[in-house]
């Protein structure tokens, strides 16, 4: 339901796209307005089961399955 910049396109990336965002994170955020990673887990749409789903870490690039009860942060993108 966001709509932010008035699009209403957004979507919660899979984690082999967080991954490639955190592979992609330095050219990324040399972009001019574009919001730096902070160094945490990020969820991604990708269900392990009902119960858990794939985080990424952008301080080092592990991913992970957690609780999907776990509060973390998201990064909402676009196709284009």
């Amino acid at each position: 339901a966001y709509t932010g910049g008035g699009y209403t396109d957004w979507f919660l990336p899979s984690k082999d796209e967080l991954y490639k965002m955190y592979i992609n994170k330095s050219t990324l955020e040399a972009v001019s307005g574009f919001n730096a990673f902070i160094t945490t887990y990020y969820w991604s749409s990708t269900e392990k089961d009902s119960y858990k789903a794939s985080m990424q870490l952008f301080s080092n690039g592990h991913q992970t399955d957690f609780s999907k009860s776990y509060p973390s942060n998201v990064r909402a993108v676009r196709a284009f």
